[in-house]
């Protein structure tokens, strides 16, 4: 499963990932949520779509800004990201406004004109088909309504990503890349997704760069992001030998990038934002 090409197999992915998706090597997750709801500017009362909520990041910032009056609705594949979305909703005493539905963003099963605002973080890039997905999105949105979705940009993660598809191919693996479902800068051209989500049937597209940097402290600790997030694909079907070479490999290679401030993580991402337009 190097390259999660159906629904089954990223489902299966981020089941193995849910565990250590909330570790703080990986608050990327949660700063890109936060420019996320920031630029939606959810309002109370509103009825949000939080589409693959992972542990649920988007939802909560979401929930915090549309209580009392309003609610969330947040699905995703894996019932184990959901669990820990539950978890994280609790602890943050919202979970009473937020509804968690396994639920496939290619077929939502929610009724026409329904909601008022809709959230992809990090998505796109995971979904077999997200032509789909946005089409079945712009359906259950009220006409005049606003997606926003967030796709990590070209510079994200690099020069570590491109050092470690390098290493995983020389040992006989598969790393995804270019269009394939699984590649985490599949989405990282902004014309590519404007063009995506004006073939869906969206208006007013327009696209912005966010820059996200932080600094982690030591080599190993990409190599939790990697282990930890949707990256892990192009592991996992590697034998045991192979895995610990291309440990030791990477991460010898990732050492000699560590600085006095520690290893700069860029994790900067494209922000789309489109409308469902009237009909006519």
């Amino acid at each position: 499963m190097s390259v999660p090409r159906d629904l089954k197999a990223v489902t299966a992915l981020f089941d193995r990932c849910a565990p250590k998706y909330d570790s703080p090597v990986l608050r990327f997750v949660p700063y890109a949520a936060d420019v996320l709801v920031e630029a939606m500017n959810p309002r109370p009362g509103m009825r949000f779509l939080d589409v693959g909520t992972g542990t649920g990041s988007v939802a909560i910032a979401a929930a915090q800004r549309v209580i009392p009056e309003g609610r969330v609705s947040a699905i995703d594949v894996s019932e184990r990201m959901l669990d820990r979305a539950f978890a994280n909703a609790t602890k943050n005493a919202v979970a009473a406004h937020i509804d968690f539905f396994d639920m496939d963003a290619q077929a939502l099963e929610y009724r026409k004109d329904y909601f008022d605002k809709v959230a992809l973080c990090d998505v796109l890039a995971w979904l077999p088909d997200p032509l789909a997905a946005l089409r079945s999105i712009k359906r259950v949105m009220k006409p005049g309504a606003a997606v926003h979705a967030l796709s990590f940009a070209e510079t994200a993660f690099q020069p570590m990503l491109d050092l470690f598809r390098t290493t995983v191919m020389e040992l006989g693996g598969e790393a995804a890349s270019g269009d394939e479902p699984g590649n985490p800068l599949r989405f990282a051209d902004p014309t590519m997704l404007k063009h995506l989500f004006e073939e869906a049937g969206f208006a007013d597209v327009e696209t912005r760069r966010v820059e996200l940097r932080y600094h982690l402290a030591r080599a190993d600790e990409w190599w939790e992001i990697v282990t930890a997030s949707g990256i892990r694909a192009a592991i996992e079907d590697l034998p045991a030998d192979s895995f610990a070479k291309l440990r030791l490999a990477h991460l010898d290679m990732v050492d000699g990038l560590v600085g006095e401030n520690g290893l700069p993580l860029d994790c900067s991402a494209v922000l789309v934002t489109a409308k469902r337009p009237f009909e006519v």
